[in-house]
């Protein structure tokens, strides 16, 4: 039996495989490298069922149940109990013990794409992991299960995918008080958490941030008539204070720096930059939206009042999570009436969750065991069970961070909230080498990357190590200080995935990449535009008031072709 102070969680996992069919196999990818590509067996000589009008597509459909049974498979020869569905709805009786492979409509790559990777075919895949309730064995089991996926299959996780991770308490609903907190909370910290991710999921339709959707801020973006909160501002900051009795301060903030490691400044991309990821998104039908301003600490104070004065969860729900909106953070599963269309008030069969959403996706068994202790912490016990003085106090770092960066920063933030240090430091690892952003836009995932590795050197490499001053030097984090004339001269190399198993990699080549072939007479459609941002040298803010506004973009911008034929 689950108790309410217990916490329960699960995640999902959404990711493409690749796979051939017979007299159609490939040789255009290294298995050792990028996990083995599975043949499906011989299937378009089943006659298709009468409602079925086109046979090549009922085949199809044959080869991506076929597929989903071997990914159940594959965590079954793993040691753990899992399930191959028809539909993601289906009914699941053994939700504490079942893995679930299910298919997932939105996660296929565009027919462009599709015909660049031919003869190689793919299927969309999320699986679904069992309620776990917290403790160290859940982990593991997580890490074992997508480390036999990343040895089983060739796999990819584009802009389209997504890496999800549900909270709760074992079925039983939350209380008010713990969910003013972590809607708050989140409500003031959304901008530092952002930082964490690749830019394709920054202001994307299917994990819109708070500040563009919820009912929070002065006027959402995204907004139905009649639903914008006419709520009264407060008048000055000092309203904040009136919520409790401390004394807000930085002085806390300043002996954060005696912390064991000093973690470096986070650069946040705005959302007209094209990142990597940002670049391909909208192949993959991925849509962006831009926030029409910034908010001010008076609207993100406004926010805070709000959520305090709801009397109900369900008030909270509708406060943060809008109907038909797929929001970063997604309280909706509170909400458990609404009212029909007769006035009539209907009963809606809700688990009592909470779900984050904004995390791209990834087969990275590190960051997917990380990203959940993070969520976890952030509806943990430093955030729901902490004094109102020291609560009140994160809030205000939170909000001030927003012109002052250099003072407090996401890896501030996760310290506060209890996040191990190893933990950090893979989260901190992961944004050095650009992993987060060059993740969603490789062909093919590459499962034998550690953390502090690069994925492959040519994609990507040049657009992070021109926004990142910081850089690794083997003993810790140091920043890259460069005069006048010092620039790196970075040329994007264009990736082929035209390569033999047997072919050895040399050292003046990255291995597995070789320069293609120019194609000036035709159109390649797989194209992403990769932009170098060159930075100033990095100082601290003389005083609180100025902007930390220390980068500068350049208007060049160079291709990357992802051809794999």
């Amino acid at each position: 039996m689950i108790s309410e102070d217990q916490q329960t969680f699960g995640v999902e996992l959404e990711f493409i495989i690749f796979y051939t069919t017979p007299g159609h196999s490939s040789s255009a990818v290294n298995s050792e490298r990028y996990g083995p590509i599975l043949e499906a067996p011989p299937l378009s000589y089943i006659t298709p069922p009468a409602h079925w009008s086109d046979a090549e597509e009922f085949t199809k459909s044959l080869e991506d149940r076929w597929v989903r049974l071997q990914v159940a498979d594959a965590i079954t020869a793993a040691g753990f109990k899992a399930q191959a569905l028809c539909e993601a709805k289906s009914s699941n009786n053994n939700a504490f013990d079942t893995w679930r492979v299910i298919p997932d409509g939105t996660v296929r790559l565009p027919l462009d794409f599709d015909q660049v990777y031919s003869p190689l075919k793919h299927v969309g895949v999320e699986v679904t992991s069992p309620v776990f309730v917290v403790c160290e064995s859940a982990f593991e089991e997580i890490l074992a299960v997508v480390t036999a996926i990343n040895k089983s299959f060739c796999t990819a996780v584009p802009p389209c995918c997504g890496f999800h991770v549900h909270l709760g308490r074992g079925g039983i609903p939350f209380k008010l008080r713990p969910v003013q907190r972590i809607a708050s909370f989140l409500w003031a910290a959304e901008h530092l958490l952002k930082t964490v991710h690749a830019g394709c999921r920054l202001s994307n339709n299917q994990c819109l941030d708070l500040r563009s959707t919820s009912h929070l801020g002065p006027v959402p973006v995204i907004v139905k008539t009649g639903e914008a909160d006419k709520s009264k501002k407060p008048q000055n900051p000092d309203e904040l204070k009136g919520l409790q009795h401390a004394e807000l301060s930085w002085d806390r903030v300043d002996k954060n720096r005696g912390k064991p490691t000093y973690w470096p400044d986070t650069r946040r991309v705005s959302f007209s930059e094209d990142t990597p990821s940002r670049s391909i998104a909208f192949s993959y039908w991925v849509h962006h939206y831009a926030p029409d301003a910034e908010l001010t600490q008076l609207d993100v104070i406004n926010g805070v009042h709000k959520i305090f004065r709801a009397t109900d969860t369900a008030s909270i729900g509708r406060l943060v999570s809008p109907a038909s909106i797929r929001g970063a953070y997604n309280f909706s599963n509170l909400i458990t009436t609404i009212e029909d269309f007769d006035g009539t008030i209907k009963e809606l069969k809700t688990k009592p969750t909470l779900e984050f959403r904004q995390t791209a996706g990834t087969l990275d068994e590190d960051w997917i065991v990380v990203w959940s202790k993070i969520c976890l912490a952030l509806c943990g016990p430093a955030v729901v069970e902490s004094s109102d003085d020291e609560f009140f106090q994160l809030l205000y770092d939170c909000t001030k961070s927003e012109k002052l960066q250099h003072k407090y920063n996401v890896f501030d933030l996760l310290y506060d909230i209890g996040v191990k240090e190893e933990d950090i430091y893979i989260v901190q690892s992961r944004l050095q080498s650009g992993r987060h952003e060059r993740e969603p836009v490789l062909p093919f995932h590459r499962p034998d990357d550690k953390p502090n590795d690069i994925l492959d050197e040519s994609i990507g490499a040049t657009w992070y190590q021109h926004t990142s001053p910081w850089q690794y030097d083997g003993f810790g984090w140091a920043s890259e200080e460069k005069g006048e004339g010092e620039e790196e001269e970075c040329g994007n190399k264009t990736p082929s995935l035209e390569e033999n198993d047997n072919q050895e990699s040399s050292e003046d080549e990255p291995d597995g990449w070789s320069s293609s072939v120019d194609k000036s007479d035709e159109r390649d459609p797989a194209i992403c535009w990769v932009a170098d941002i060159e930075h100033d040298d990095v100082q601290s803010p003389g005083g609180e008031s100025d902007e930390w506004d220390v980068y500068k973009k350049s208007t060049e911008q160079h291709p990357v072709d992802l051809d794999v034929r």
